[in-house]
């Protein structure tokens, strides 16, 4: 981006053309206006040119040159570069190059060819009078005269569209003042100011190549217009105000301009910085060193002393340059258009003035050998006039003759050429084509029919004169090589064509061939020492083709005048002898018309592409080679063999050409290269300006190759500075473009970069898989981070070792702490020793620091693994009851240790056993069970009763029938042992049986009774309580009751009284279902005994009765006996 009175520019394009190559086109980023900016290397010529705009700027804002002008005057300003170095600037103006108008530029358009202007300037600047409302041009010309810049050649001059109120004009300008101020100290400069001091002298070339004022002189008026603007620009312009003028400009160049250091930077270490006055004071040497050659160069000496920014320097040098310039406008008031040499005399003699309607250009024919008989053929026509038969027709220079005359038929056919006055309509045909009745594709004499030949080449065909030197004619003789298939259809042409340009010249020029003849002729005459003495009747027919020449010239320069010519564009023909032609049309053409293609473009001062095309197309020149060994080519007198060998050797050059551009490695390209050049050293000079263009295609691609792999290096240096996926890209890209071979020495650059950018993008994955995992620190992230980790190579391992163990063990130590989560999850979910086991392994595993937060739940479930593991076993069905007590404290210890939330899911089987606990202390203290019984023959027992909702009761004999289980080990078997499910009634009958036992065994206290009394009791008791608990019915039950007690107690027996009590017993029991309650009832007795009828223990059994006998089977959930009662 550059800075330009407070305006932002960015490039937009480079610049072409001209000699300085640095700087481009730029755009302000905000107007979109565009700029053109140069840097000339010579710092003088910066210099010159920056302060010939100044003042041109300076004449504009003081009204010396009027608005309209000024856009006539694309002069610089000066910018300052971004590294320090200043450069000119102006505006980008729409303009048209002079070059462009009037051809005399390159083939290609590039910029403009200094030979055309030098060999034929004026003719081609004769064509500006061709356009008309234009203006611009004095006053451009004389505002540089003034400067004394005198490159105004078409390379600078321009020409730019306006539309002045509403009429469309052209104004001419000048781009590029660069020249001006040279040798302006010097006399001579301004004495003979057209020409300038550059130009000056016989023998200087400049005088032919620089002189570009001389190439306007054939424009009616124009220097008399010049010196008018002159005496205009005088008159407003004292001499004060000229040296305020310049003294202004001066002063607005930069002081360090010149100087060699960057702006801002001290000369020398110990120096100041530039905005120092004492820096500002003392040039420099590179600066001296530019003064100097500016002193030099203007020949002004004020250079010498001149300090930039310094207001005495720069009047002194002011006031200098005023006088200079103030004593140019004073010659310039005096301007007339140069005068015409001899030449240019004779070379008017083919003109008259043109207006400004009508341009006729002016063609320079190519100078003949130096001769006396240098005057253009007119004018030695019109000498010849004068001649009698007493001059000496020998001392006459026949060649010299010829070549005006070739000069003449040239001019002619050029005149024809650039204004199309053959009245030719086709694209790439002439005009006699219409007018061949067939094309004949075979050659004759030398050449083949070509319907592109040009007219001018055909007129220079027919009528140019060669010497030709042979055996037979070892002091030459004049041909001409006449295309002998043109002139049937030419001369149908001329039939028809009486007054056209072509029958116009081809009159003029056989008259002209006939004066060459007949001065062949006498001389001839005169130089024989056997021939006559000439005479007047030997002149006459050279007298009459005289006459019948001037005739025919006359009428052919006065029709020129009126014929209207139209603008084409012969300049810029490949060929120099054919109209173009199409490629479908080359390949169409015959071996002969190929063949005189080649031939024909032999001929030329430069083959064209056209030559090329052919050469280069093997089909093609093979057509070539068999034609030229004919006959009909071989007897050609211009040198065919020789045109032969130098074809085949552009042959050889362009086969190598193609090996050049299909070699596949640089190293071959080389070495193909390097053959073109010794090849190119062995052609004609024709040929080598055409072979040179490829050779120099060919160091283009070289050089292009050349700067690929330049490219390539510094798209590697870009990736290593920034390594990126875009970068690599970029970098293959450069790659692909390689040849074969410095692909192959770049293979293992690109490989390591690729290597470089996977190692950059495992890297750059593995640091935002690091970041991700610092910001969730989940397993999952660090598996990530690990896989990342992993593809990593060694030297980024290393790299990254420290920031990876981090992560590891801060992993590790969440995989901890997750682990023991689940497994205490796990444990909660489900206590088993084998969670437990888990969650122990994992709460050790865990690092000492994070052991606090899981140490309390770890140790609840510690503790309550301790209970469940006796708990489990204690439930268990193998255990003994001693085991059982065992267990039981330590139980009701670790019980005690658990949290309340276990306590609570416990308090209920907790409660449990300890109601067992009870139970099993009770049973083995009264010795129902023994300690080694399992508790599996125990607790459905205890289930039996003591889980019996039935049996849940409160009444007196629901308690005493579970405790007197408890204690009882005949009622503990009997319930053991019965499936009967119990009842209340049942429970109640058993614990009277119980009592009816115990009561009766009290009484045999210390055996009185006998041991056999407590024996029948106890067997009494054992089968009436097996009988109670047996699902037979009541009435079945009571019977068998009856059965035992009159088994058990024998009359004689000391038990017999017991059937009474029992049958007391069940008679209040059964209401008298059995017989013997019927007796009693009559006064008799049944079985019991008499005596014993109305005992104690009968009136307490009788009392146990129910009285309610009257019951049916269904009825018998009613107790058997009264409910327990106590009595002696």
């Amino acid at each position: 981006m550059l800075h330009f009175n407070q305006l932002n520019l960015e490039k937009t394009g480079d610049k072409t053309g001209g000699k300085n190559k640095v700087g481009g086109f730029y755009r302000n980023t905000e107007t979109g206006e565009e700029y053109f900016i140069k840097q000339p290397d010579d710092k003088a010529e910066l210099l010159t040119e920056l302060l010939a705009g100044l003042i041109l700027q300076e004449f504009v804002k003081r009204g010396l040159v009027d608005k309209l002008h000024a856009s006539s005057l694309i002069c610089a300003d000066v910018v300052q570069m971004p590294d320090g170095s200043y450069a000119l600037i102006q505006p980008k103006v729409d303009f048209e190059l002079l070059y462009k108008i009037i051809n005399t530029g390159y083939r290609d358009g590039s910029d403009r060819d200094p030979r055309i202007e030098a060999t034929n300037g004026p003719a081609y600047y004769m064509s500006l009078l061709n356009t008309s409302n234009t203006f611009g041009l004095s006053t451009t010309l004389m505002l540089s005269m003034l400067l004394g810049d005198y490159s105004v050649h078409s390379g600078n001059m321009v020409r730019m569209t306006k539309n002045i109120d509403g009429q469309v004009c052209y104004q001419y300008g000048k781009i590029d003042w660069g020249a001006a101020f040279r040798n302006y100290g010097k006399k001579e400069n301004t004495d003979l100011i057209i020409y300038g001091y550059e130009s000056i002298g016989a023998f200087n070339l400049k005088g032919i190549t620089k002189a570009y004022f001389l190439n306007y002189r054939y424009i009616p008026g124009l220097f008399e217009t010049m010196a008018e603007r002159a005496r205009q620009l005088n008159a407003r312009l004292p001499q004060e105000l000229l040296i305020d003028i310049i003294h202004t400009a001066l002063n607005e160049i930069p002081a360090d301009l010149l100087k060699t250091k960057k702006p801002g930077q001290p000369v020398s270490n110990d120096s100041p910085d530039i905005d120092s006055p004492l820096q500002q004071e003392l040039p420099d040497s590179g600066e001296q060193k530019t003064l100097a050659t500016l002193a030099k160069d203007t020949s002004i000496s004020s250079f010498n002393a001149l300090r930039l920014g310094d207001e005495e320097s720069t009047r002194e040098l002011a006031q200098e340059m005023a006088a200079i310039m103030g004593g140019r406008l004073n010659k310039m008031e005096t301007l007339k258009t140069p005068e015409d040499t001899y030449k240019d005399k004779a070379r008017k003699l083919f003109l008259t003035a043109p207006d400004n309607s009508m341009h006729t250009s002016i063609y320079f024919p190519q100078r003949p050998d130096p001769s006396v008989w240098e005057e253009p053929f007119p004018i030695l026509v019109k000498e010849f006039i004068k001649w009698t038969y007493k001059d000496e027709f020998g001392q006459i220079n026949i060649s010299a003759i010829v070549n005006q005359l070739n000069s003449y038929i040239d001019f002619w056919a050029q005149q024809g050429e650039l204004f199309n006055l053959w009245g030719n309509q086709e694209s790439n045909q002439n005009i006699f084509t219409p007018y061949a009745p067939e094309i004949e594709t075979e050659a004759l004499r030398g050449h083949a029919y070509l319907p592109q030949y040009r007219e001018a080449t055909l007129l220079r065909r027919m009528a140019y004169s060669y010497l030709h030197i042979d055996e037979a004619h070892p002091l030459g003789v004049f041909i001409t090589h006449r295309i002998a298939l043109y002139e049937g259809a030419i001369e149908r042409y001329v039939q028809t064509h009486p007054d056209s340009y072509w029958v116009l010249c081809q009159n003029a020029i056989t008259e002209a061939q006939a004066i060459v003849n007949n001065l062949h002729v006498l001389q001839k005459i005169q130089s024989s020492p056997d021939a006559p003495s000439l005479n007047e009747e030997h002149l006459k027919e050279f007298k009459d083709a005289i006459s019948k020449f001037l005739h025919h010239n006359k009428k052919l320069e006065e029709s020129f005048q009126q014929l209207v010519p139209q603008k084409t564009d012969s300049e810029r023909y490949s060929s120099e002898f054919f109209y173009p032609f199409k490629e479908d049309e080359l390949k169409a053409l015959s071996d002969d018309q190929l063949a005189t293609i080649c031939l024909e473009e032999l001929n030329a001062r430069k083959v064209s592409s056209l030559l090329t095309r052919i050469v280069s197309n093997d089909e093609l020149y093979l057509k070539v080679q068999a034609a030229l060994s004919k006959d009909v080519f071989t007897k050609r007198v211009d040198s065919p063999a020789g045109k032969t060998a130098e074809l085949a050797k552009f042959y050889l050059f362009i086969n190598t050409y193609k090996q050049f551009s299909v070699a596949e490695t640089y190293i071959q390209k080389q070495e193909e290269r390097l053959r073109m050049a010794e090849q190119l050293k062995k052609l004609d000079t024709n040929l080598q300006e055409e072979a040179v263009l490829l050779l120099q295609e060919a160091d283009d691609r070289l050089l292009a190759l050349h700067q690929l792999e330049i490219d390539f290096e510094q798209a590697l240096e870009a990736f290593q500075s920034n390594i990126s996926l875009s970068t690599l890209e970029l970098l293959k890209s450069h790659y692909e473009m390689l040849p074969s071979d410095v692909k192959k020495s770049k293979e293992q650059s690109l490989e390591m970069a690729e290597k470089s950018l996977e190692q950059l993008q495992l890297e750059t994955a593995y640091l935002l898989s690091l970041e991700k995992y610092e910001q969730n620190s989940t397993t999952e992230h660090f598996e990530l981070l690990k896989t990342h980790y992993e593809k990593l190579k060694d030297p980024q391992q290393i790299k990254h070792q420290s920031s990876y163990q981090n992560a590891s063990e801060k992993n590790e130590t969440q995989v901890r702490i997750a682990d023991c989560q689940s497994k205490l999850s796990e444990f909660e979910k489900d206590n088993t020793m084998a969670n437990l086991n888990a969650l122990e392994l994992a709460f050790k595993a865990l690092p000492a620091e994070h052991k606090p937060q899981f140490e309390a739940d770890y140790t609840k479930a510690l503790r309550f693994m301790n209970f469940k593991k006796l708990y489990d076993e204690i439930r268990g069905d193998e255990v003994s009851v001693q085991r059982f007590l065992n267990l039981s404290e330590p139980l009701l210890k670790r019980y005690a240790s658990m949290d309340n939330t276990k306590k609570g899911t416990y308090q209920k089987e907790y409660e449990k056993l300890l109601e067992k606990e009870k139970q099993y202390r009770i049973l083995v203290a009264e010795k129902v069970v023994s300690e080694t019984t399992p508790v599996k023959e125990i607790n459905p027992v205890l289930k039996k009763v003591f889980s019996n909702p039935d049996l849940a009761g409160d009444q007196v004999e629901l308690q005493l029938f579970r405790q007197e289980l408890l204690s009882d080990q005949r009622l503990w078997n009997a319930v053991k042992s019965s499936s009967t499910p119990l009842k209340p009634e049942i429970a109640a009958d058993l614990v009277s049986l119980k009592q009816f036992h115990d009561e009766r065994v009290l009484k045999n206290h210390k055996n009185k009774y006998g041991e056999e009394y407590t024996a029948s009791l106890d067997r009494f008791y054992e089968q009436t309580l097996k009988t109670r608990l047996s699902d037979q019915p009541i009435k079945e039950q009571a019977e068998a009751m009856k059965k035992a007690a009159k088994k058990e107690f024998q009359p004689r027996h000391s038990t017999r009284r017991f059937i009474a009590d029992l049958a007391m017993v069940l008679t209040t029991l059964f209401g008298g279902v059995f017989v013997g309650l019927g007796r009693k009832a009559a006064g008799k007795t049944y079985f019991f005994s008499s005596a014993e009828v109305k005992t104690t223990r009968e009136q307490d059994f009788d009392s146990m009765l129910n009285k309610e006998q009257k019951k049916t089977e269904e009825e018998s959930s009613e107790t058997l006996f009264k409910k327990p009662f106590s009595g002696g």
